[in-house]
């Protein structure tokens, strides 16, 4: 039987539209859901740099040529420099959403193999 969870969503900009940081209770990560067109000021807010300059798995969102649905996954040792790369040269995408840990405990070794395990479930499917 699931055992019931509570969600915390907050909403960075006051907007329901503007980015997203997601905490589930008892877990150590964070996930941020960042709209393209709020990157600069979501990277640039100080409440945020220590999650957003840390090591992570994301996922970039967004449409192909065709207008299918398209994503992107990567892991960053340094997301806020790997996005700012991210939005000169690749322009499918308008939404990012970001998994990192609060506590720093996430090791490149966990981002690579975390990255590997989505990549084989998505070509699963």
């Amino acid at each position: 039987m699931n055992k019931p969870k509570t969600i915390k969503i907050f909403l960075s900009d006051g907007e329901p539209t503007g980015t997203k940081i997601v905490e589930l209770s008892n877990w150590s990560g964070v996930s941020y859901l960042i709209p393209r067109n709020r990157l600069k000021e979501t990277l640039q807010n100080e409440a945020n740099k220590s999650d957003l300059n840390s090591q992570c798995i994301y996922f970039l969102i967004g449409s192909n040529e065709e207008n299918e649905k398209s994503v992107y996954i990567g892991e960053a040792e340094e997301f806020s420099k790997r996005i700012t790369q991210h939005n000169k040269n690749k322009d499918f995408w308008n939404l990012v959403m970001v998994f990192t840990s609060k506590d720093d405990n996430l090791t490149k070794a966990h981002i690579k193999y975390l990255e590997s395990k989505v990549t084989k479930e998505i070509k699963l499917n």
